[in-house]
């Protein structure tokens, strides 16, 4: 079955956002580890697992649908790519000065 050129696009914009997101939260989680107490991580854990329940959950209705779109769930990317580079912003000083 051949892939469509949106389809493809779609893929590739839902898999780079993805990756920036995953980026951008490994380096807030780190940067959390590294200059607080080990307890505070278990909050950025958390809105990981959120992040992956609510891809998962967009990825499941696509394909429950029988859509062949993926605008949910790069809109959930996007959101979780958001709120990664928010915590990034708060936590900026702690990742520039280690």
């Amino acid at each position: 079955m051949p892939i469509g050129r949106s389809k493809a696009v779609s893929w590739v914009i839902f898999m780079i956002l993805c990756s920036v997101a995953a980026l951008v939260w490994f380096m807030d989680d780190e940067t959390l580890l590294r200059s607080t107490q080990p307890q505070t991580a278990w909050i950025t854990l958390a809105f990981m697992w959120i992040e992956i329940a609510a891809l998962m959950a967009a990825l499941i209705l696509r394909f429950r649908r029988g859509q062949t779109g993926l605008g949910l769930a790069i809109g959930v990317a996007c959101a979780a790519l958001s709120v990664n580079v928010a915590g990034a912003a708060l936590l900026w000083p702690a990742i520039v000065l280690p």
